[in-house]
């Protein structure tokens, strides 16, 4: 019988960053103050990433304004999407009792995934990023 508990470690961190994001989001919602930058390329190199604004949108779209959030950035819808699709996998692997991550490697790993799904969202995530420095250069 296998242990659930031995994922490969590439599964804990993806699971420890999602947890940290939503940590993240519901502490900035509390507190109201996006003045903490925690973007390693706005610290370090003073450009955006494609996640800055995403917990702006966030909140835009919490409030209603779903079609500004979405224009804002749209991994403000995306990203909690991957969470809850990546915590499914995690449950079916738990009830299934096999190792982490099995599911969604075995989602990842499908042909018209890797062949359609990434680059789409590759090449989203590389107009996003050079939307946010065009924004801000502008």
């Amino acid at each position: 019988m296998k242990h659930p508990i031995t994922a490969g470690s590439h599964h804990l961190y993806l699971l420890l960053f999602i947890v940290t994001g939503v940590v993240w989001f519901i502490v900035s919602i509390i507190s109201g103050t996006q003045e903490i930058i925690v973007c390693p390329s706005k610290l370090i190199l003073h450009l955006p990433c494609p996640g800055c604004g995403t917990t702006t949108a966030a909140k835009m779209i919490f409030a209603g304004n779903i079609a500004d959030g979405m224009i804002h950035n749209p991994n403000a819808v995306l990203l909690p999407l991957f969470a809850i699709i990546y915590i499914c996998s995690y449950m079916v692997d738990i009830r299934c009792n096999e190792p982490l991550g099995r599911t969604f490697d075995t989602i990842v790993s499908q042909p018209h995934i890797k062949k359609i799904f990434l680059p789409a969202l590759l090449l989203l995530e590389a107009a996003i990023w050079a939307r946010n420095i065009i924004v801000h250069f502008t």
